[in-house]
């Protein structure tokens, strides 16, 4: 026998199966994004995304854990602004809101508040800015400062607000896993071809006609295509932007 020809035909065929190997993770890799995003997820709703095609983008991370937050909280909303307050003299750079130093010594002493919000790059815009009010640690979706961005300049803000908690704490409860809700989405909700963006936990409300507001955590998922959903993080009720709310979560 041929020992050496032998050798070089055995190291041909490791190459190639190690070639081989590596086109089909890149090939599930661009299917349905990193596999450490996915390690939660069940076998059925890997099996959905993969005849749907869903996938994650690269960018996105799955939370992990299930803390405990409290059912509903409500707040007294103390400012609201229909329209555009101009800063005068206007911010000359976009790039103070990068460093959470910079942003606050900015606009903390022209903006009431504005050590309480957090950039959330997600829905924010090139042109408009997008920030949440924080609640332990959480943004309040509907409580928002927008910055807008002009000709190299952010030179105007809108901004709702909501003081301190009123009236008596709520029990808290543990909220369901990320893992869960993406698998009633998955399941459920998105269409052929979706890709996740993000996944985030917060605090969504209904805007009513009071100086109460009432907020009840939820899962935010953004989709590509600038749609987003929520989903109750205790009861998992979804709801949907192109259909009214569901309650699939039993």
């Amino acid at each position: 026998m041929d020992w050496g020809r032998a050798k070089t035909v055995l190291i041909l065929s490791f190459l190639l199966l190690n070639v081989l190997l590596g086109f089909q993770l890149w090939n599930d890799y661009k299917e349905t994004g990193p596999a450490t995003a996915f390690d939660g997820l069940t076998e059925e709703t890997r099996a959905v995304m993969q005849e749907k095609k869903i996938r994650m983008d690269t960018n996105a991370k799955i939370p992990k854990g299930t803390p405990s937050l409290q059912t509903t909280v409500s707040f007294n909303q103390t400012l609201n602004s229909a329209e555009r307050v101009p800063l005068v003299p206007p911010v000359e750079s976009k790039a103070v809101l990068l460093s959470r130093n910079n942003f606050e010594e900015k606009f903390k002493d022209r903006i009431d508040q504005a050590e309480d919000y957090e950039l959330d790059p997600i829905t924010s815009s090139g042109k408009v800015f997008i920030l949440h009010q924080m609640y332990g640690g959480y943004p309040l979706f509907e409580m928002t400062l927008k910055l807008y961005y002009e000709n190299q300049q952010i030179n105007a803000f809108q901004q709702s607000y909501a003081q301190t908690p009123s009236g008596a704490e709520e029990k808290e409860q543990p909220v369901l896993p990320a893992y869960t809700v993406l698998g009633i989405l998955v399941k459920n909700h998105l269409q052929n071809g979706a890709v996740i963006q993000d996944v985030r936990l917060g605090y969504h409300g209904q805007s009513y006609n009071s100086q109460v507001q009432v907020f009840a955590p939820y899962w935010r998922v953004a989709i590509e295509g600038d749609k987003i959903f929520y989903v109750h993080a205790i009861n998992g009720a979804v709801e949907d932007p192109s259909q009214e709310e569901k309650q699939i979560w039993e």
